[in-house]
């Protein structure tokens, strides 16, 4: 299996689901995701690397403007 690299910016995923996140920064194995649910509550955790996978934008979730 070859191995992702993952870098600031990136949208991922838990492999086990959940919402697309943003990587904020990353080192030694983990990476710092921030996302907004549904309800536009913010949420923010490290995890390891190893249980993230990369995920496309999906720009059909309806974004606040202002």
């Amino acid at each position: 299996m070859e191995k992702e690299n993952f870098k600031e910016g990136d949208l991922v995923k838990l492999k086990s689901g959940g919402p697309v996140m943003t990587i904020a920064s990353s080192g030694m194995g983990m990476a710092a995701c921030v996302w907004f649910n549904k309800d536009e509550i913010f949420g923010k955790h490290d995890f390891y690397l190893k249980n993230l996978v990369k995920v496309e934008a999906d720009h059909s979730f309806p974004l606040p403007i202002g």
